[in-house]
């Protein structure tokens, strides 16, 4: 994996140098995962645009995220809101108070198995797949953290490239290695709160292994398995499949 050093961004990186079960290593820059990107600075949009080639950006955030922090638009970069959720949820969405953390914490297992089952998300993550898999350039998708939605249509990605589920998880968990905003801004109101809830309100912030096998289990458990999900849930066939992996590989 690449990490892409932009100034506005703390969690952005390409997947090359992963190896799938065959062998094949993949080379393209051309798939990149991230946070969000209203912090992005002029010259953070100037690397996306001439080092990185980039053509779109597929924001997964809710409307009320994005109201609150808008992506700074790219000229000439293509713009695609798919919201992965049909309304805020409490600790993957983070538009909600640090209020809303103390007296709600949600369990990220449960968020995660919604996610890769309710009618809504699916059909999303369709939308997200038939741009990733059909256009040409170089595409970006990102969350507000990079870690749950932008987790989720990563592994995915990496789960067409038949790449191994260990894999797939270390990938997933390198976010953890950026400290994101979001938890910076927390750790000084969370001096204030028992040490068991301040490490409850902290791992809303991770990648913890937990949380994409739950997604994990309920895929096969629902559907059968990672590729039948693949293909009935999100509508990739193996003829679209071939030819991502023709373009990621070539």
């Amino acid at each position: 994996m690449s990490e892409i050093q932009l100034i506005g961004t703390s969690n952005c990186r390409d997947f090359s140098g992963i190896v799938n079960r065959k062998g094949q290593k993949i080379t393209s820059h051309a798939y990149i995962r991230c946070d969000a990107l209203h912090h992005l600075t002029f010259l953070d949009q100037k690397a996306l645009k001439e080092q990185w080639h980039l053509k779109t950006v597929i924001d997964l955030r809710t409307h009320a995220e994005i109201l609150k922090s808008p992506d700074r638009m790219i000229p000439h970069v293509h713009y695609e809101h798919i919201s992965i959720m049909e309304k805020s949820t409490l600790g993957i969405s983070h538009e909600k108070s640090f209020l809303s953390l103390l007296e709600n914490i949600p369990n990220m297992c449960d968020m995660y198995k919604r996610m890769v089952t309710e009618p809504y998300s699916l059909q999303q993550f369709q939308k997200v797949f038939s741009i990733i898999c059909q256009q040409e350039g170089t595409i970006l998708w990102h969350c507000t953290e990079g870690k749950d939605r932008c987790g989720l249509v990563s592994a995915f990605f990496l789960a067409l490239l038949d790449v191994d589920k260990e894999e797939i998880m270390k990938d997933y968990l390198l976010t953890n290695q950026h400290t994101s905003r979001n938890e910076l801004k927390l750790l000084a109101p969370l001096k204030l709160v028992e040490p068991e809830k301040r490490e409850e309100i902290l791992s809303l912030f991770q990648a913890k292994p937990e949380y994409l096998e739950a997604a994990w289990t309920a895929i096969e458990e629902n559907f059968g398995s990672m590729d039948a999900f693949l293909e009935t849930q999100l509508g990739i066939t193996p003829e679209i499949k071939t030819e991502l992996q023709a373009k990621v590989f070539a």
